[in-house]
């Protein structure tokens, strides 16, 4: 039988298919490369951007926090006897009971209400 018999490509003609496949392949390849690059790059920065968001929310609870104590340390307590009544009615440490006392601004009726109800 000869060339091109029976359906066969002549074996001259295989190199070219081969090379336009391989073309295509490269291309195709290129293109998917590409494309995990810019993936790559767009989660980059989505991660970043998370962070930063993160680190603020972070800072301004921590300002939050700050500013809270800072008021707290402002509220005038009456007498030292009112800590001592607070700790021993609600069982508290002096910090603790000085601390609800200064978050219901002072008042010893209102912080041992608080506590009842």
């Amino acid at each position: 039988m000869g060339e091109g018999a029976g359906g066969e490509e002549p074996e001259g003609e295989e190199p070219a298919v081969t090379d336009e496949a391989g073309k295509a392949l490269d291309t195709l390849t290129d293109v998917v490369e590409e494309k995990e690059v810019t993936n790559s790059q767009t989660a980059q920065e989505a991660s970043r951007s998370s962070v930063a968001q993160l680190l603020r929310e972070d800072e301004e609870r921590s300002a939050a926090v700050r500013a809270r104590e800072k008021e707290l340390a402002a509220v005038k307590i009456g007498c030292p006897a009112d800590i001592e009544t607070v700790a021993a009615e609600l069982d508290l440490d002096v910090k603790a009971a000085e601390r609800r006392l200064r978050e219901h601004g002072g008042d010893l009726l209102a912080t041992l209400r608080a506590a009842v109800l």
